[in-house]
């Protein structure tokens, strides 16, 4: 029986031009932090915090002073956080033992929490808000389709409702600035590949790539889509989005590098940067256990 350990390494934040040279450091003390989502004014960034393994927690750095502030409260592992479109409210998952539920935390002073899928079992992935803020965009694993695409609306009875259920895996599902658009990746071709579909009704579907696409993401001027291809893996190649009733791109052309050892990262919202966390300080320690005739120990115990 073989397993491993590893301590959490620590982080520091740097801003980075797009062809991956380090422009500007942060003031934020080296952290055992991850994972990177940019403010709608581009003045906070959440992150996670891995404490212990079954331990993570959410919290907010002021990119101009450096300071972290925790934000979520619940026991056990919180992650993916995303900002709402107007910045007021962040949402995340968490869970305690087990597959994550959903929470949206105010940030704006007045004191919400809100909570949603704690009865349902599945293991999820949270995408993000759409730009109108009716909806939180979320993965949901199942059994039979593997995973799946899912809406939570954030008014009425809050029933979620599936968008996308094939017996393929769909991830990353993004909705353009228009609201008019969802980006995604599918492997039903046997391999990843990213498509675009409208939304929010869906329809037939637009292939984005062709030699492999590990995921797309819309700019904030909502005219261009960047895509991550399988190869290169360091680049994004962006291409513009032409307009009519129909969704066309133009030619993909080269855009940024992406910075590989980055523990997280992201585009500044004028898209003319990179925000990312950087590894801090030594390199985490790695070791390999080897434990001998495992079963006879278990007579032991």
């Amino acid at each position: 029986l073989v397993y491993g350990t590893a301590e959490f390494p620590l982080a520091r934040l740097a801003w980075y031009d797009l062809a991956g040279r380090e422009l500007e450091r942060l003031p934020m003390p080296p952290s055992p932090v991850y994972g990177l989502d940019l403010s709608p004014d581009g003045h906070r960034a959440l992150v996670e915090r891995m404490e212990r393994v079954d331990l993570s927690e959410i919290w907010t750095c002021d990119l101009e002073r450096g300071v972290l502030t925790r934000l979520s409260e619940e026991p056990g592992s919180s992650s993916d956080p995303r900002w709402s479109p107007d910045g007021s409210r962040v949402a995340y998952l968490s869970s305690l033992a087990g597959p994550q539920h959903i929470v949206v935390r105010s940030v704006s002073g007045v004191a919400s929490v809100e909570q949603y899928l704690q009865n349902d079992p599945t293991f999820k992935r949270l995408y993000g808000w759409t730009p109108d803020g009716r909806y939180l965009l979320y993965g949901r694993q199942a059994p039979t389709t593997r995973w799946d695409l899912w809406l939570l609306p954030m008014d009425g009875d809050h029933t979620p409702r599936p968008w996308l259920v094939t017996p393929y895996t769909e991830v990353g599902a993004a909705v353009s600035r228009d609201g008019r658009w969802l980006c995604y990746t599918s492997d039903e071709s046997g391999h990843n590949e990213v498509y675009v579909q409208a939304f929010p009704g869906g329809g037939s579907k637009y292939q984005v790539t062709s030699h492999g696409g590990e995921g797309g993401f819309w700019l904030r001027d909502g005219k261009r889509l960047a895509i991550a291809e399988s190869s290169p893996p360091s680049e994004a190649r962006i291409a513009d989005i032409l307009t009519g009733s129909e969704f066309r791109i133009g030619p993909l052309r080269p855009f940024a590098k992406f910075l590989e050892s980055a523990l997280g990262g992201t585009l500044s919202n004028d898209s003319q940067r990179a925000l990312y966390l950087v590894p801090a300080g030594r390199p985490t320690s790695q070791r390999l256990t080897v434990v001998m005739n495992w079963i006879g120990t278990l007579k032991t115990r």
